[in-house]
């Protein structure tokens, strides 16, 4: 009976341990409007030191209740806690139904694009190229 709780203990436990390990927080970005000044927002980043390699972040998307309307200029890196991290992706619907949104230059550091990330952006006219790698 003892060895049967200690294992429930700890499976529940285990869970919480790789949770701990997630770091979320908010960066910077240009935004340039239509009449090509500039401004700050601000976009969601998440890394996972259980799951990503050390220095790497995957963007969520922009910060809640932002104006978008403009061209995002996404950072190839951000910076939180005296750590430099390098933008690799974009989780899937990260800037869904953003029809503000006009349009996006994405760095050479993002190797992968989530499903559904431009979900009904019906106003995008020019998202930048990318490369992505064939092992991706």
């Amino acid at each position: 009976m003892m060895r049967k709780s200690i294992i429930i203990f700890v499976l529940a436990i285990f869970p919480l341990a790789l949770w701990a390990d997630l770091i979320s927080f908010t960066a910077p970005a240009t935004l340039r409007k239509s009449d090509n000044t500039e401004t700050t927002v601000l976009l969601k980043y998440e890394t996972d030191t259980w799951y990503e390699p050390a220095g790497e972040v995957y963007l969520l998307g922009p910060d809640d209740g932002q104006d978008l309307s403009g061209t995002l200029i996404i950072p190839s890196t951000v910076t939180y806690s005296a750590t430099t991290y390098t933008v690799r992706k974009k989780v899937e619907e990260a800037f869904k139904e953003r029809t503000d949104l006009q349009g996006v230059v994405i760095p050479s550091t993002v190797t992968i694009i989530g499903y559904y990330t431009f979900y009904r952006n019906f106003d995008i006219k020019v998202v930048a190229s990318i490369i992505i790698p064939i092992y991706v």
